[in-house]
């Protein structure tokens, strides 16, 4: 199998910023936009290889996978700065492997063999940045808190019902979610 995933000369699984790195304190906001977004992200590159795999509109399908990975490492990079307890930091820790795993994964050229699991490596990521979210949402507690948390997790389902349509186009049958009262994504 051959690596086929390039963001600006640089391969995805380098893990090497294309950009440069904004090593700012964020505010209270950034933080669970930030953290919220990566639910997001694992929904929409789990999407996007969904998308490639059926060749539907392969250049941009390929620009969003592109895209939406080095947000997702900019976000990794930037909370890295503003968790400071010992749980977000655990959190944080997850997150971090639990996308090394998928972008290591989708920087695969898309088979259908590798489909399924790369759901569940979405799915892994999804839970554990939304804890991770949570968190960052309660140590702030406030409304404004709990509404760009809610717009964020908005934006993610928009993402989790699209990444469903074109599994279900693909033909690749995903296991059913396990729902618990922890786990609402």
């Amino acid at each position: 199998r051959r690596r086929f995933l390039f963001i600006s000369g640089t391969a995805l699984t380098a893990g090497l910023p294309a950009f440069p790195v904004n090593s700012a304190i964020l505010t209270a906001r950034q933080t669970i936009n930030k953290s919220g977004q990566l639910r997001m992200l694992s929904q929409r590159i789990v999407k996007a290889y969904a998308q490639l795999g059926l060749e539907v509109m392969p250049k941009e399908s390929m620009n969003v996978l592109s895209r939406s990975a080095m947000t997702a490492y900019g976000n990794l990079v930037d909370l890295r700065n503003t968790a400071t307890d010992d749980a977000t930091k655990a959190s944080l820790a997850t997150v971090e492997k639990a996308w090394a795993v998928l972008r290591d994964m989708v920087s695969i050229a898309p088979n259908k063999g590798d489909a399924a699991t790369i759901a569940k490596l979405g799915d892994d990521m999804l839970a554990e940045a939304d804890r991770m979210t949570r968190m960052f949402e309660s140590a702030v507690g406030t409304e404004i808190a709990k509404m760009v948390s809610l717009a964020g997790r908005q934006r993610m389902l928009s993402q989790k019902v699209a990444r469903h349509y074109f599994y279900a186009a693909w033909g690749v049958a995903e296991r059913p979610e396990k729902r618990s009262e922890e786990r609402r994504v």
